[in-house]
């Protein structure tokens, strides 16, 4: 670690003596929202007025020209930081609002040894109105917060519309050339008429397109952070209006079939949006299964009437979705057997993110457009973005290459995506000379962000997200997205990507500090991502973090495939507390409970082929064991109740032992868990069995209950 505990010291001691408003966390742990970047052993500051991030910035940048360049401290801003307060001032309290307060950015440009989190004012102060179509906005909210209140206080709306993601913050966004879905307008960048930067040695700089009329676009349309840290933008508004959303689902035939006979997208909707959920049912022949949302937009008067919004009723449904995923523990069930992952995408997804038929929405552009309010907290992810012609065939193409891949996995037993592929369409700004992602050269008018988006330890997904992006790139000229995906570590040539684009920018940074007279080797901002990736060599600082990628299968441990045998159990009581029964709720049923079966009977002979090597003790728990599994195929019989239940906890804590565990020794030990797992209760003393069900169960517990060793003193008796 490059930032020496003598040299943390002293700035926590410049934020104490000066009380300077800052809280600090020294030696923590640090992640993104999605946990792909977990940062040990740092320093943590949450900033809340400028003069503090001026003098701290400051003392890391002297503390910087006393070491080796490549020694230097290193610091990134991450979104996050804010807490209750600082929602409660705002007017515009939205639930979770401390549950999604974390940095969105899932690259590895938010490493550092010192993340700060920029709080410099709550929501509503954080945004002041310059002119008719000008607001200046600090650091403070975040993105559908800063859309709420500029649309209900000030009645207007950025020219460029945002990310649909609601938690992302406009800083963050306009750093990595982020954007939405609007093919009348750019990146959310293209909305700034200012930037103010705080530059390593504390000053601020402040520039326009008067001030930089050569390099601003290059610059602002993705700065990346290494310019300073953006303290301040003034954007470009228009007149608030209210949005009209139409929500089709259709299959994706149909989907296709319509693109190319011009029928979407329809030019008085222009902003434009699909979402595409594989089911791995032959989906490019098959036009009974509704896996394609497509949603348009177009712009209303503000004195429309509002029409099917339900914004607590939307929310309620994604917590549902998120609850089934989280809860249900569905990224590992699905992990563990992908072969369940048709039946889920056909049923859950298509049911909960697809709908039916035909929906049309009208209400606050804030509201409408920001519709996503409840997310998955781990995801895997990569976004390509692309130009496409105006017949949008290079988009067709997409899908039509997710769908055969996908396809193509299952009959290998795998199962890549489990959430699904987004497709967004906005203007190709194509600028000089921009990093842009979204930004190309060349007479396609548009620009296409193809974001597909999976769960940690989806079988098959890093294959597949390899041979996706070598096909974006190679086909389309795709970039990738600064904020989702950027591999150093897959062959992916950036130099030959952005071309004369990055040698320009390279050039940029280089003279932007000479011209504000910074040492540019000494950056603190300067991090090792961005030097690998940019072409930046010479300024690669020392390693020193540790970083854990959590994007591993799933454990194959013998605890985690008990465990997930109890999922899959807990999974189908869910399905069968579904208020609709249907066809595909059925059909979802049967297959995970073949799954269920097939799982339990390999675990059962697994032990028995275990248990065969210890002799006689071992073949004792064999008869015990083949008793109730007798007893589980006859579950009608109600002597043999809960037979199954114990079989199967008898199971996970003999598969939990190490191999060469003293079995005897682990039996006649009351307190292991394969003691307890025996001893089970299987039935009351209270059914008729009476004595004889105590003396075949060692207790007068059931055994859906805790289970816990026979108070008596007899040695282990191995009770069915």
């Amino acid at each position: 670690m490059a930032l020496t505990p003598k040299q943390q010291n002293k700035i926590v001691r410049l934020i104490t003596d000066n009380n300077l408003d800052i809280d600090y966390s020294e030696n923590t742990e640090w992640s993104n929202f999605c946990k792909t970047v977990n940062l040990s052993d740092v320093l943590v500051l949450k900033v809340y007025n400028l003069e503090s991030a001026q003098a701290v910035i400051k003392k890391i940048y002297e503390l910087n020209q006393q070491k080796n360049p490549e020694d230097r401290i290193t610091c990134r801003v991450a979104a996050g930081g804010k807490d209750e307060e600082d929602y409660r001032s705002s007017e515009l309290l939205e639930t979770d609002n401390e549950k999604y307060n974390k940095s969105f950015s899932l690259t590895d440009l938010v490493s550092a040894d010192i993340v700060i989190n920029l709080v410099l004012a709550n929501d509503v102060d954080a945004i002041q109105q310059v002119d008719a179509t000008t607001v200046k906005i600090i650091p403070g909210p975040q993105i559908k917060a800063f859309d709420e209140i500029l649309d209900r206080t000030f009645k207007l709306a950025t020219q460029n519309p945002p990310s649909l993601i609601n938690r992302v913050t406009p800083f963050g966004l306009a750093a990595v050339g982020g954007h939405g879905t609007d093919m009348r307008n750019g990146g959310y960048a293209d909305n700034i008429k200012s930037i103010t930067f705080l530059l390593m040695d504390g000053k601020l700089k402040k520039i326009d397109r008067t001030t930089n009329p050569e390099d601003f676009d290059t610059i602002v349309s993705a700065h990346l952070g290494l310019f300073g840290i953006v303290v301040e933008m003034e954007l470009e508004c228009k007149p608030a209006e209210k949005l009209e959303c139409v929500q089709t689902a259709m299959s994706l035939p149909e989907f296709i079939d319509a693109v190319k006979t011009g029928k979407l997208p329809r030019k008085e909707y222009p902003m434009f949006s699909v979402y595409y959920a594989p089911t791995y049912e032959h989906d490019l022949t098959n036009t009974e299964i509704k896996n394609i949302k497509v949603m348009e937009y177009r712009s209303v008067p503000l004195n429309s009437e509002d029409r099917n919004i339900d914004v607590l009723a939307r929310q309620m449904e994604q917590d549902l979705e998120v609850e089934i995923e989280e809860g249900l523990k569905v990224t590992d069930i699905l992990a563990l057997f992908p072969q369940l992952v048709p039946a889920y995408m056909k049923y859950v997804v298509t049911r909960f993110a697809i709908g039916r038929g035909q929906v049309i929405s009208v209400g606050p552009a804030p509201d409408i457009y920001h519709y996503q309010v409840s997310y998955p907290w781990d995801i895997n992810d990569f976004d390509c973005l692309f130009p496409v012609s105006d017949n949008f065939q290079e988009m067709i193409d997409s899908f039509i290459k997710v769908a055969k891949e996908t396809q193509k996995a299952k009959d290998k037993g795998e199962a890549p995506v489990t959430f699904g592929a987004y497709a967004r369409v906005f203007l190709n700004k194509d600028y000089p000379f921009s990093i842009a992602p979204g930004t190309h050269h060349n007479k396609k008018r548009f620009t296409c962000g193809f974001d597909v988006v999976s769960s940690p330890g989806a079988v098959g997904f890093e294959a597949f997200r390899d041979k996706m992006v070598h096909y974006f790139i190679r086909k389309f000229k795709a970039k990738l997205h600064w904020g989702k995906y950027v591999p150093l570590d897959k062959g992916i040539d950036y130099e030959e990507m952005y071309g004369d684009d990055l040698i320009k920018y390279r050039k940029v940074v280089k003279n932007w500090h000479i011209q504000n007279k910074l040492d540019i080797r000494r950056s603190p901002f300067l991090t090792e991502f961005p030097c690998k990736v940019l072409g930046l060599d010479e300024y690669i600082p020392a390693a020193r973090f540790q970083k854990v990628q959590i994007f591993s299968m799933a454990s194959s441990s013998s605890e985690t495939i008990i465990d997930r045998v109890a999922a899959l159990a807990k999974f189908m009581s869910w399905i069968e507390g579904q208020e609709i029964q249907d066809a595909h709720t059925q059909n979802l049923w049967r297959r995970v409970q073949d799954v269920h079966d097939k799982e339990t009977n390999q675990a059962y002979y697994r032990t028995i082929e275990r248990l065969e090597d210890y002799g006689e003790i071992g073949n004792r728990m064999i008869d015990m064991m083949s008793r109730l599994k007798e007893g589980q195929e006859n579950y009608w019989n109600p002597y043999w109740m809960n037979s199954g239940t114990k079989l199967k906890n008898i199971i996970a804590e003999f598969e939990a032992l190490p191999p060469t565990v003293l079995l005897d020794e682990v039996l006649n030990d009351k307190e292991s868990n394969l003691y307890k797992a025996v001893n089970q209760p299987r039935i009351s003393a209270l059914t008729f069995l009476g004595a004889f069900g105590i003396n075949r169960t060692k207790s007068v517990q059931m055994v859906e209950e805790n289970t816990f060793a026979d108070d008596s003193d007899d040695d282990i008796g191995y009770p069915y």
